[in-house]
Parts: C-alpha cells; sequence; structure tokens
C-alpha cells in the first residue's frame, strides 16, 4: 500500500525541523518500502520549499523516494 506524505511531513525532512525532522525521517523511512506519495495538492504546497520553482520538486522528492500520486 502507498502511503500518502502530507506536505508538512515533508517540510519537516526538507528542513531539518529541531522538533519533528527526526521524527518525520524515522517515519518516512519505515514506510518507504511500501511506497511513499504526495498528491497533487501536497506538491503545490511544497512550491515556497523551491521558491517557486516545480522543475526542481520532481527530482528532490524522487531522491526522497516519494512519487507524485496520480489518480486512475
Amino acid at each position: 500500500m502507498t502511503w500518502i506524505v502530507d506536505t508538512c511531513v515533508v517540510i519537516d525532512v526538507l528542513e531539518g525541523d529541531p522538533k519533528f525532522g527526526l521524527s518525520s525521517t524515522r517515519l518516512m523511512d519505515k514506510l518507504v518500502g511500501e511506497g511513499l506519495a504526495v498528491c497533487p495538492v501536497s506538491f503545490i504546497e511544497l512550491a515556497p520549499a523551491f521558491l517557486g520553482d516545480l522543475a526542481l520538486a520532481p527530482n528532490l522528492l524522487s531522491f526522497m523516494r516519494i512519487k507524485i500520486w496520480q489518480p486512475v
């Protein structure tokens, strides 16, 4: 089963949040084998993390082993 990752969890990891960064990283590490994805809305919500350049987002998400969920 693929797990949908909330925007705030991705941002916790990207920014190394002092309160939630480590726990978010551990959770994603635990679930990555089952598949991780962000929904299209979360993808757009991540735009500020990439200074609005959404072309950069897929590369980093891929590095984090997170797919962009596409409904069927």
